[in-house]
């Protein structure tokens, strides 16, 4: 038996999660949804009353049906279960302003109240969750800043940009702490060590680069990509790192000898974004060829191809439980997927034209979006 639902207070308005049971099988929720179609509008009702229980898990259920059933009554009334779950599930965005261009890429903070920018507008902003406001905007790029990335304590930040430079931050200050140079072109990635250490960089002079977070000091150059490289990932564990690049490849480098792994292979067109998954074993990539795909890190085979997307796929990442995964473009939408089955979960429609960056929040509760209409939106999943 489910309990009551519980009244939460949000920054948006004061709703109501909806009251979730497990199904017993996947069995029974065919049977619910054969159920919407009965003769008797009695059994119509504590069908669809069952199905909206049971929730998120009979979603892909209720979308086949809606779009492949051949009785009438049961798509219609799974259609109205779909809008009425979604509505529940995942809320409308809230809009942060403030950025003059294009926002780049997005990043939460490790405990997830606090989110950080970056932006066409040469400037990386620091944002209040809770209150949507504006904290601190750190300036000092001349260029596009193109990638940003928290400490794993929260307390300083790197950006990378167009004028070739990283730069390390005091997010408690504002003041620029160093400045490094050594890439000779656009830096386009960057990503803290897990022990927050090291610094790591993919640029467009084909090259990934290690670097000293306390002096900025290189420590090394992974060559091996024939052209950009554009996403760059550490392992949780720190011993290896992940580079993305448009000469269609994702390769897998060992931190401490700076040689190639492993190489990913299978993407047509520029891998544009790649991430692991937070245990370390799986890899996910996006690109320009319109797919994700999901790779076993020690293997480098594919495990899955995920191509529902409609244009260029420009940004992926993983949520904190690894079940989940959200994919950004140029088709003005952000989908979210599970992991295990390749299923779309929901498609967040946005009004901007293309989607540029993405983080989930530490609890996974929330996605953050960066956008070329000079925003950053903030959507709200179920708890």
């Amino acid at each position: 038996m489910c309990r009551c639902a519980l009244v939460c207070v949000s920054f948006w308005s004061v709703w109501t999660l909806p009251c979730f049971a497990e199904p017993n099988a996947p069995a029974e929720v065919d049977r619910f949804i054969r159920q919407l179609g009965a003769e008797q509008f009695r059994e119509r009702e504590e069908a669809s009353a069952a199905l909206t229980r049971i929730g998120e898990a009979a979603l892909p259920a209720l979308r086949r049906a809606a779009s492949t059933g051949d009785d009438l009554e049961i798509r219609r009334r799974a259609k109205q279960i779909i809008e009425a779950l979604e509505a529940k599930l995942f809320r409308l965005p809230r809009l942060f302003t403030g950025h003059t261009n294009s926002v780049q890429a997005v990043a939460f903070s490790p405990d997830g109240k606090q989110v950080l920018t970056s932006s066409h507008d040469r400037t990386v902003r620091l944002w209040d969750v809770a209150s949507g406001k504006e904290i601190r905007c750190f300036s000092g790029h001349t260029s596009v800043v193109s990638a940003v990335a928290f400490r794993p304590d929260g307390q300083r930040a790197v950006s990378g940009g167009h004028d070739r430079t990283l730069r390390l931050w005091d997010l408690r200050t504002g003041k620029e702490l160093l400045r490094i140079e050594g890439h000779r072109n656009f830096v386009n990635a960057v990503a803290f060590s897990p022990d927050g250490k090291y610094l790591l960089s993919g640029g467009s002079d084909d090259t990934m680069r290690l670097w000293d977070a306390e002096t900025g000091k290189q420590v090394r150059i992974f060559r091996g990509h024939t052209d950009s490289v554009v996403g760059v990932a550490f392992s949780p564990r720190g011993k290896s790192v992940l580079s993305g690049s448009w000469d269609n490849t994702l390769r897998l480098w060992d931190v401490e000898t700076g040689a190639e792994r492993r190489r990913f292979e299978g993407h047509t067109h520029r891998v544009q974004s790649v991430a692991f998954s937070p245990d370390g074993k799986r890899v996910l990539s996006g690109s320009w060829d319109r797919t994700m795909r999901l790779w076993h890190a020690e293997t480098g085979r594919e495990i899955r191809c995920f191509r529902s997307q409609d244009s260029t796929i420009l940004v992926v990442a993983f949520g904190p439980d690894g079940k989940r995964v959200v994919s950004g473009g140029w088709d003005r939408s952000i989908r979210l997927w599970d992991v295990q089955t390749g299923a779309e979960v929901h498609r967040f429609e946005s009004n901007a034209n293309a989607v540029l960056g993405l983080a989930f929040s530490p609890g996974g509760t929330q996605v953050a979006c960066g956008n070329d209409d000079d925003t950053m939106r903030l959507w709200r999943l179920v708890e």
